[in-house]
Formats: C-alpha cells, sequence, structure tokens
C-alpha cells in the first residue's frame, strides 16, 4: 500500500509541524512588514451634479438624455490634459510624463444615475481633498468666465442683479473695495469687474454644478491594506511550507506503518 492515507497526512503534518509554523510565521512577518515600507495611499470621494444650460434649454432632448449629456461634458472636462498639468503645478509637482500619468491614473469618474462620482486616491489625504476640490473649482472658474461678458447688462440683467447685489455686498463692502483697489480703477474695468461678480452669483444661484455629497474619506490609509497582506503572508508561508515538507519527505516509511 503505497497511498498517502489522511492518517499518514496527519502524522507528516505533525512530525514536521515546526518547519510548517516557522516558515507561516516568516511568510506572516514579511508580509506585514512590506506595509510599512509602502507608500501610503488615502482616498476621497465625492458626489456632484451638473447641469449645462444649453442642454437642459434644448427641450427636444429627454430629461435622461440631458443628464447624460451633462455627466459626459463633466467627466471630459476633468479629463482634460490642460486640467491635470494645471493640478500637478498646484501641488507642486514638475509636468512630467510619470506625474503626468500617476495623477490621471488616480483620479477615477464615475456616472452614478444622474450624479458624477468623483474619487482620489494620493499619498497625502490633505492633497487628495485639494485636488478634488480643485478640479471642481477649474470647471466654475472656466463656467463664470466664458459666461461673463464685456458688454453692458440688459434692463432684465439689472432688475436681476438688483435682487442679488445685496448678497454680494455682505462679502465685499464700499470700504473693502477700496481697501482692494477697485474704487480706484477705470469704469469700464471696474463695471466689467462687476458683470463677472455678478454671473459669479448668477452661476451658484442656479447650482451649474453642485456638490451633493462633500469629500471625504476614511482617515486611515486604503494601501496598503495591512489585514489583506497578512492573510496573504500567511497563506503563502503556509504554502511554501507544505510544497518543501512534501517534496523533501519520503513517504514510504510512512507507508509501510499502515
Amino acid at each position: 500500500m503505497d497511498q498517502l492515507t489522511l492518517r499518514m497526512f496527519m502524522k507528516i503534518l505533525l512530525r514536521h509541524s515546526l518547519k510548517i509554523v516557522i516558515c507561516t510565521v516568516v511568510g506572516l512577518v514579511l508580509a506585514l512588514g512590506t506595509t510599512y515600507l509602502l507608500t501610503p495611499q488615502w482616498e476621497v470621494s465625492g458626489l456632484v451634479q451638473y447641469r449645462n444650460q444649453d442642454n437642459v434649454s434644448n427641450r427636444a432632448n429627454k430629461v435622461s438624455n440631458r443628464t447624460n449629456d451633462d455627466n459626459n461634458e463633466l467627466i471630459a472636462r476633468l479629463r482634460t490634459p490642460l486640467m491635470m498639468r494645471s493640478i500637478l503645478k498646484d501641488i507642486h509637482l514638475q509636468v512630467t510624463k510619470n506625474n503626468y500619468n500617476k495623477l490621471k491614473k488616480n483620479i477615477s469618474l464615475t456616472k452614478v444615475g444622474a450624479l458624477v462620482e468623483i474619487s482620489v486616491r494620493w499619498d497625502d489625504y490633505d492633497k487628495a481633498i485639494f485636488i478634488a476640490k480643485k478640479m471642481l473649482a477649474s470647471v466654475q472658474e472656466r463656467d463664470i468666465k466664458n459666461a461673463a461678458p464685456l458688454v453692458d447688462m440688459t434692463k432684465k440683467d439689472i432688475l436681476r442683479f438688483a435682487k442679488l447685489k445685496d448678497k454680494m455686498f455682505d462679502t465685499k463692502s464700499n470700504n473693502e473695495l477700496s481697501q482692494i483697489g477697485m474704487a480706484s480703477l477705470s469704469k469700464p474695468i471696474f463695471n466689467q469687474l462687476l458683470l463677472e461678480e455678478y454671473y459669479k452669483l448668477i452661476y451658484l444661484s442656479e447650482n451649474k454644478l453642485r456638490i451633493v455629497t462633500p469629500f471625504s474619506g476614511s482617515p486611515a490609509p486604503v494601501f496598503p491594506d495591512r489585514l489583506l497582506f497578512s492573510a496573504l503572508g500567511f497563506l503563502f508561508g503556509l504554502a511554501f511550507a507544505l510544497i518543501w515538507v512534501f517534496s523533501s519527505c519520503d513517504i514510504v516509511p510512512y507507508c509501510h506503518q499502515e
């Protein structure tokens, strides 16, 4: 009888139990130690809603189609090379191919129904939050800049502005305007700045780009996962021990004992 039975298998394991325990513990310690050598990464995510007024005003489209167009437009704008290069400069990294690819890889944009989920993974929690907010701020700034025309406001605009001017001057009184030098500006330039502020208020009041869920994440890094690494180290150590034991062990004596 030269076949290995369950009883013989258990005898072999018991006889070489010390080897198995040592290999398993070594694998566990090495895997756990590796997690302290790897650069930790944090992940933050949030949900945003984007409404393009051109898409909304097109009544020929269905609501679902408009929402899908808005989401596609926002995702495309957040992935532009110009956006990536701007963020790299803001976090004080050189605009190199490696940094560009790293940033692009660590930004995830996913459509979730009528919303877009933005996830950023980075080796610093505060920088991950900053990157996510910077992306949205860049879209807002571009929209406001494109919306503010170099022309005088119409009568309708003036009436609408009259309802919002108190809100604007709550944060910027005449004295504050003088302190930042706006009072000394020429009238056309001052009017242009006023128009930009007006369109900014309109933009914010219409919630063209609205943060539905604020960006947040776990204070603990998502990578490396010490529990996962420890489990893998345990399994690899155990597998190595079993291969070592049964490749070097002669099972014939155990068979004869049966």
